[in-house]
């Protein structure tokens, strides 16, 4: 008898663990995010105005002409600013977005931490000045839950050493047609990196964030061959890790084997690139984990799983659909569990949540007693 009740709570201790083991959870490794603020006057940049660009900017510890990677600066502002409804036009503009930057080298002492996560000489915050009228809420709630995770861990180990480091300062300014400025944002980062190419764009949505942006606006994305799901898979998906400007932590494709085609989660992967594209710009997440985000949307526990949703065209015949990705929280990160077409029914209903989300993060932030 004593031997079948001790089988017994083995049995059930064993499933208990393998529930908790499997549960989602808070993940331990923040995305290292640049500091950055924004400046917000009287006058605002409307949905759908012109826009000019123009770059200048140097890279100290190289030499050369420039204009090349001033060409890339301009194409992901022209990209970003588009997404959010605004016309980009050389001739006929009612604004003109001067973008400025630099880059120079500045050994400094670097702190590796127990959990593989490496902070270089400062700890950054966000911040916005100006009217309590701003757009960034969703980029700017996943900056306060970042920093609260780094805060909160427990070094177990640290290593200190001296790193040669590369300072990178971005800054975009918009000037009415009186060349007054009336909006503006600088954002600067340490990084091990020289190129700022694969960090610029991070660093610019933060700032746009918090510019108007058109919700019914479509983001053309290619269409994934049906013959080349898996190459895409394997060459633009598996063990990448990617960075979300409404989420404090890493996203990642969960692999059940590296011998593994194309994850079952992942549905319709002719969208592949939209799924990418949404878990890299997103700029609002909808927490659906263990606690109701109607209490406190800093709550840790309500971060252990999210929603992402978007709008895209897809491919040559521009068909409209409507992307969901859902997440999981795991020590390490983000795992995608499921990325799919959603019906225009499911779609609506994940709208319905996000605005209810949106006005929760919209009290949340208005601090100020209002007139």
């Amino acid at each position: 008898m004593f031997h079948i009740t001790k089988i017994r709570i083995i049995f059930i201790i064993s499933i208990l663990i393998t529930v908790f083991i499997g549960c989602a959870t808070v993940p331990k490794v923040t995305v290292r995010r640049p500091w950055y603020r924004v400046f917000n006057f009287d006058e605002l940049v409307e949905q759908g105005a012109k826009l000019s660009i123009e770059v200048t900017g140097t890279t100290e510890p190289l030499l050369g002409d420039e204009e090349l990677l001033r060409n890339d600066f301009r194409a992901i502002a022209n990209d970003l600013l588009s997404r959010r409804g605004y016309v980009i036009d050389t001739c006929e503009t009612e604004y003109r977005v001067k973008i400025s930057y630099k880059t120079y080298r500045e050994d400094i002492f670097g702190l590796t931490s127990y959990y593989y996560s490496q902070t270089y000489g400062k700890y950054y915050s966000s911040m916005t000045v100006g009217s309590a009228d701003y757009f960034g809420y969703g980029v700017n709630i996943a900056s306060a839950v970042s920093r609260m995770t780094t805060k909160s861990q427990n070094i177990a180990m640290n290593i200190i050493d001296e790193k040669t480091s590369y300072n990178h300062i971005i800054s975009l300014e918009i000037l009415n047609e009186s060349d007054n400025i009336i909006w503006k944002g600088e954002s600067t980062w340490d990084s091990p990196n020289i190129e700022i190419r694969n960090e610029v764009q991070t660093s610019m949505q933060l700032l746009i964030s918090n510019l108007p942006s058109d919700p019914n606006y479509r983001v053309s994305i290619p269409e994934v061959k049906e013959s080349h799901k898996y190459i895409y898979y394997r060459l633009y998906c598996y063990d990448n890790w990617f960075s979300c400007p409404a989420l404090p932590y890493r996203v990642g494709f969960y692999n059940p084997a590296p011998e593994a085609k194309t994850p079952n989660y992942v549905e319709n992967p002719e969208a592949l690139e939209a799924y990418i594209d949404l878990i890299k710009t997103a700029e609002y997440a909808l927490p659906i984990g263990y606690n109701d985000w109607r209490d406190d949307p800093l709550k840790k526990s309500l971060w252990s799983k999210v929603l992402l949703g978007g709008k895209y065209l897809l491919g040559a015949r521009k068909k409209p659909i409507n992307i969901m990705v859902r997440l999981e929280g795991y020590p390490k990160g983000y795992e995608i569990k499921g990325c799919w077409i959603a019906s225009d029914k499911e779609f609506s209903e994940f709208q319905v949540k996000m605005k209810k989300w949106r006005k929760k993060l919209q009290d949340y932030f208005s601090v100020y007693v209002q007139d």
